[in-house]
């Protein structure tokens, strides 16, 4: 499995020859065409990538666990396994009738096996797992028959030493044997040394991990039961049963797994029923393209598909400020100013005044000169810079407040009212506050004129 180059923990689907990168389903650009299964491009240069399959898209077993484990689980596994347990329960009074209870699960577990090779990660139905069951029981019967034939034969001709090597042997090749039985589905196929051989191989370490997992989840069925404890004989029988039964879909459905994963080296092809390519909204690849971009170091790129995107999505706070904080990385500080009198209008009214500050802080890190040219908006920040602590701060910002805004003397009292109360607070400032509190206290005649002489608003 390759890994998508700008998501590292997510596996590739789409490989690009003109960049010789992989990438993920969404971080290439859909088909102009609308055609979801042909003519994805690269976001980079543009060229048509390669659809590599579910072989370079499966993640290993063991970065699914979760999703092994719940298969178990799910609607359809459940009703094998608690009826499989169940009809057990009469084998007490019969043991012939253990044969049925069997029978179903045996074939039901390799039909998960089949079905997951095939890349089909959903459990199947009771339905489809009748077929076949008396033969496939027979053939497992033989399996371990030959199997306990050859311990047997060695311990007797060549000692107990041969014996114990025998039986690693045989439970090291038994998944193999049962995977190579469930895809060929001849008995002959399934036992040859070759085949076995080649497909140990084949898989490689992962065959190992898979391994260690069984004998976990094996070993810990006696666990459970011994959890479970003496109770009721019948209680006890079944639940034992429920345990064991569980795991045996689950060893099942990973030894499926394994195939599904390996397939490109076991020579074979299967699509993946959890992939889909679903149709993303122009909003989306726009997002992903950005996304591209900014991973690759294109930041003008980045920047001129944020002035396409953004006006269609004017009310997308969240677009605006991944474009700011873009534009502070790169831009430059007019550039910064510019966009920072179009963004401030959209973010000023947020009862978040620690978010405020912070996107005022750090447009001031680019632009240090930076003031708001709507007068509003400096109040507001000014108002939440006090609110915050930061008198130096308001005491920058409204500074010369009347010679850049508007002659509303209403707001240029409001702005220096603020400006001498945070002057007060800052350590040999009282001077300078007491000059505001004169200038102010002249103002307040034409205040009230204001007051009583409203200004006339615009239809």
């Amino acid at each position: 499995m390759s890994q998508c180059k700008y998501h590292p923990l997510v596996a590739s689907r789409y490989h690009c020859q003109q960049c010789q990168s992989h990438t993920c389903d969404k971080c290439c650009d859909e088909n102009p065409t609308g055609d979801q299964d042909v003519g994805r491009r690269c976001f980079t240069c543009g060229q048509t990538v390669t659809d590599m399959g579910s072989a370079h898209s499966a993640a290993p077993f063991w970065r699914r666990l979760d999703k092994i484990y719940r298969y178990g689980l799910s609607a359809n596994a459940l009703v094998v396994i608690a009826a499989c347990s169940l009809l057990t329960v009469f084998s007490l009074y019969n043991p012939w009738l253990l044969i049925i209870p069997a029978i179903i699960l045996t074939r039901y577990s390799f039909n998960c096996l089949e079905q997951t090779a095939l890349g089909s990660m959903k459990a199947p139905s009771l339905t489809n797992s009748f077929s076949g069951g008396i033969t496939l029981l027979v053939q497992l019967t033989v399996i371990i028959l030959l199997a306990g034939g050859l311990v047997a034969v060695c311990a007797y001709y060549l000692g107990p030493n041969m014996a114990a090597l025998a039986g690693f042997v045989v439970l090291f090749t038994l998944p193999a044997i049962f995977i190579l039985l469930a895809i060929n589905g001849t008995l002959g196929e399934a036992i040859s040394p070759a085949n076995i051989g080649q497909m140990i191989s084949a898989t490689g370490a992962t065959y190992i991990i898979m391994l260690l997992f069984i004998f976990v989840m094996v070993a810990s069925v006696g666990v459970i039961n011994a959890l479970i404890g003496d109770g009721h004989e019948h209680v006890q029988f079944f639940a034992q049963n429920l345990v064991a039964n569980y795991y045996t879909v689950v060893v099942f459905h990973l030894m499926g797994y394994l195939v599904f994963q390996k397939q490109e080296a076991l020579g074979f092809y299967a699509s993946d029923s959890d992939f889909s390519r679903e149709p993303r909204t122009e909003f989306e690849i726009e997002q992903a393209r950005i996304e591209v971009l900014v991973k690759e170091g294109q930041y003008e790129h980045a920047l001129d598909a944020y002035r396409d995107v953004l006006p269609k999505h004017p009310n997308n706070i969240a677009l605006w400020e991944k474009c700011l904080k873009l534009m502070c990385f790169v831009g430059t500080e007019q550039q910064v100013s510019r966009f920072a009198d179009q963004i401030l209008p959209r973010l000023i009214n947020k009862d978040d005044d620690f978010y405020i500050a912070k996107i005022y802080r750090d447009i001031l890190r680019k632009a240090p000169q930076f003031r708001p040219k709507r007068s509003a908006n400096t109040l507001r920040i000014a108002q939440v810079l006090f609110a915050l602590g930061d008198y130096r701060a308001v005491a920058k910002l409204l500074h010369e407040f009347h010679k850049r805004h508007s002659e509303d003397n209403r707001e240029i009292y409001a702005a220096y009212d603020l400006l001498a109360n945070s002057l007060e607070r800052i350590p040999g400032f009282e001077p300078k506050a007491k000059n505001y509190r004169v200038f102010l206290k002249r103002l307040e005649p034409t205040l009230a004129d204001a007051l009583n002489n409203p200004r006339p608003t615009a239809l």
